[in-house]
């Protein structure tokens, strides 16, 4: 837990949720009462297949023409497969706790899946989405641009 720097919002009258994600790991932080505090973090690895699985390669008179896999990585359900990890850690770290707020920072293609999957009533406290990668900024960093309402 982290005293927030006075020139920042403090949040004393209500908390809020900060939703930072990245690619395929997110950070929920909670501010309240002039602190905050990283209360859950999410990664969902990248799925690997062991074997050659949809391997194949055209040959003839000795060459090879072309070489591929059937079997490609989906960029699309891996990323709604995290935005749902994502949602559910939220759901279970938030239950019983009150939020009046919500901020999210996610990559523009991550945004509308998490902003879908996002439960009605977050949906309804959500004070502002910032597009970008933001996983690796200090919370301070993201306060500010709360504060100024805008990407630095």
């Amino acid at each position: 837990m982290m005293q927030i720097q006075k020139e920042l919002p403090q949040f004393n009258e209500a908390a809020a949720l900060l939703l930072v994600t990245g690619t395929q790991e997110g950070v929920i932080y909670r501010a309240s009462q002039g602190t905050i505090e990283e209360v859950a973090r999410v990664k969902e690895e990248t799925p690997h297949y062991s074997d050659r699985e949809g391997f194949f390669a055209s040959r003839g008179h000795g060459q090879t023409f072309a070489t591929g896999a059937v079997r490609e990585l989906d960029k699309g359900v891996v990323r709604k497969k995290f935005a749902r990890a994502f949602v559910g850690k939220i759901r279970e770290t938030a239950a019983g706790m009150p939020v009046a707020e919500v901020y999210i920072f996610s990559p523009r293609y991550t945004l509308p899946a998490i902003k879908s999957e996002l439960p009605a009533e977050f949906q309804k406290i959500l004070q502002g989405a910032f597009a970008g990668h933001y996983i690796d900024k200090h919370p301070f960093d993201l306060l500010r641009m709360i504060k100024e309402g805008r990407r630095p």
